[in-house]
């Protein structure tokens, strides 16, 4: 029927993807966040959650610096579900994840609340 026998690590695998697509994009909006309360422009958020991904990318693969891959948080998305995670990598990946929207969420909230509405 298409669907195939479930293996011993499947769900494991399963809530490692999910959970770092989940972390990855959250941590993309929180730039968009920082971009909005920084500018209040909608399209800069949307320029942001279009360009910060491929200037990452490009950043990644022209300087070859091995942390800088935990930040490129789109291409994490795209092939979360085809790599096989190993630990330092899951670690490295959702603490830079969880760095990047602690301190873009919190940099926006001290702008936002710094700002005359």
């Amino acid at each position: 029927n298409g669907l195939g026998v479930v293996t011993e690590d499947f769900w494991w695998h399963f809530v490692q993807t999910f959970g770092i697509q989940f972390l990855c994009l959250t941590a993309i909006f929180g730039l968009a966040t920082l971009a909005v309360y920084l500018t209040f422009s909608n399209v800069t958020a949307v320029l942001t959650v279009v360009l910060a991904p491929l200037i990452l990318t490009a950043i990644t693969i022209f300087t070859n610096v091995e942390w800088f891959i935990h930040f490129n948080f789109q291409s994490l998305v795209d092939s979360a579900w085809t790599l096989e995670i190993a630990n330092h990598f899951w670690l490295k990946t959702t603490f830079s994840a969880l760095a990047t929207i602690l301190l873009t969420v919190s940099f926006a909230y001290v702008n936002f609340q710094k700002k005359e509405l």
